[in-house]
């Protein structure tokens, strides 16, 4: 039998279900970023920036939207900064505009 540290190796991604509200809206803003979409299903997405993906859903629950956080780690945060900033998500889908990073405990 084999050991999870045997297993580890044929893991082939972890792709977390994020909720959308606006299904198509939420592929747009995804696109808008850079976001790669392969369509898998009318309410079902993979969304992808080179090896990262996560899977978006036509499906949400108001409670676990609210409580959902994505992590995303980067070499160069400012650079993220200025070009999140730069595509102006506020006014093209009526969302509060991003937040400045800071460094936080």
């Amino acid at each position: 039998m084999a050991s999870v540290t045997d297993l580890i190796p044929g893991i082939r991604s972890f792709r977390p279900f994020l909720p959308a509200k606006e299904f198509e809206t939420s592929l747009r803003f995804y696109e808008t970023i850079g976001f790669h979409v392969y369509r898998l299903g009318d309410v079902l997405a993979e969304l992808s920036l080179g090896g990262h993906a996560f899977l978006l859903q036509g499906h949400y629950v108001k409670e676990w939207a609210e409580n959902t956080v994505m992590h995303v780690l980067v070499n160069d945060v400012q650079a993220w900064w200025q070009y999140i900033s730069s595509l102006d998500l506020a006014r093209q889908f009526g969302v509060s505009p991003a937040a400045r990073p800071r460094v936080e405990p």
